[in-house]
């Protein structure tokens, strides 16, 4: 028996020698290494000899893969059980709450709790000893030393955001943008078929009017939504000192007058349909300063086409409104600009822009009457 199983083996591998690797199969297992090629031929139990070389092994696996049947649906199915067993490991196996390389976190980059002081990041190493993390900017790629205090996990199952309610208050990323503002639930999230845990949450940002005074709804992923941690109350202000007693038989001090508010600009010239905004002249000579939506549209009016992308259209403004532009820094780690962050909310945001053209790239802007 040993001799015949031996002949069949000397056979089957001579005819694999004449044999051609499968010219129509997608894979090339010619690429592996032999460990690999050894782990698939025993974990199926092929026949190839102990010896054989790492170009034979490949043919047999190859010709055992090509016509092995192939169910997509269950493995796919099975490919999500594999992710869930390796999401439940990776949980169990950090219980002290430390976020792994790799793992993106929101980073708070500000000192205050403005809108856009959390930023979403990706942690590159953590020190136990200082209990600090070096973390990476998803949008400029900086790297920013934090201390653990400033990092916030996500998807954090004790923050049961499952559980979010109508009208709560969130901190959420901003679509189309890596930074975090305050936002309002305006639809609790749903499971999905089969009692699926839910994936999304609808929420309402704040400053998010548009033209029309409404505040659009917005649906974000659950993953980018963090419950709004209560803030510390401020310390009540000292007692005013009580002025000094009026001597008896003295006129009271006349009270100083207030002065005028400025009057409307008067005949403001409208430009076209599309932008919907005042016109170049008028834009720099409004008083107050222009909003940032009027330099949007200013700076769309001089570019090509009037299509442009975030940084055309922030040459432009810098260069024609430099001196009503808002210069403080968000913080001092990201050094972005307050006025380029607010530009690059208002064009994902407001009615009068669009962006996502057709046959163009993605981020390449207009005004919503092109669409």
């Amino acid at each position: 028996r040993r001799c015949a199983r031996a002949r069949a083996m000397a056979s089957n591998l001579l005819g694999t020698r004449h044999e051609r690797y499968p010219s129509t199969l997608g894979i090339d297992f010619r690429k592996l290494g032999p460990e690999a090629l050894r782990t698939y031929v025993n974990r199926y139990r092929l026949d190839a000899a102990p010896d054989a070389p790492d170009s034979e092994l490949a043919k047999v696996v190859a010709k055992h893969f090509e016509a092995t049947p192939v169910d997509e649906e269950a493995i796919v199915a099975r490919f999500f059980e594999h992710l869930d067993d390796v999401d439940a490991a990776r949980a169990g196996e950090n219980d002290t709450g430390v976020a792994r390389v790799h793992e993106q976190v929101a980073a708070k980059v500000s000192t205050t709790d403005e809108n856009g002081s959390w930023i979403l990041a990706s942690v590159v190493r953590y020190d136990a000893t200082s209990d600090a993390y070096a973390v990476q900017d998803e949008d400029d790629q900086k790297i920013l030393e934090l201390p653990a205090s400033r990092i916030r996990r996500l998807g954090v199952p004790d923050d049961n955001l499952d559980e979010l309610q109508k009208g709560e208050r969130v901190v959420a990323i901003f679509p189309e943008t890596t930074s975090f503002y305050r936002a309002m639930v305006s639809k609790a999230p749903k499971r999905g078929p089969g009692g699926s845990p839910p994936r999304e949450v609808v929420l309402k940002f704040e400053d998010d009017e548009d033209d029309s005074g409404r505040t659009p709804h917005r649906r974000v992923s659950l993953r980018y939504v963090l419950r709004e941690r209560p803030q510390a109350k401020a310390p009540r202000p000292p007692p005013r000192p009580r002025p000094p007693p009026q001597p008896k038989n003295t006129e009271p001090q006349p009270a100083t007058a207030a002065l005028p508010a400025p009057r409307p600009p008067q005949g403001l010239a409208w430009a076209d349909k599309a932008s919907g905004g005042p016109a170049d002249a008028d834009v720099a000579a409004r008083p107050g300063g222009a909003t940032y939506s009027d330099m949007i549209a200013h700076a769309l009016k001089k570019l090509p086409d009037e299509h442009g992308d975030f940084k055309d259209i922030c040459k432009v403004i810098e260069q024609d409104f430099f001196e009503q532009l808002n210069w403080k820094l968000e913080s001092d780690l990201r050094k972005t600009p307050v006025w380029k962050s607010s530009v690059r909310k208002i064009l994902y945001s407001n009615a009068r822009f669009r962006h996502n053209l057709p046959a163009a790239d993605k981020n390449i802007f207009t005004f919503s009457a092109y669409a």
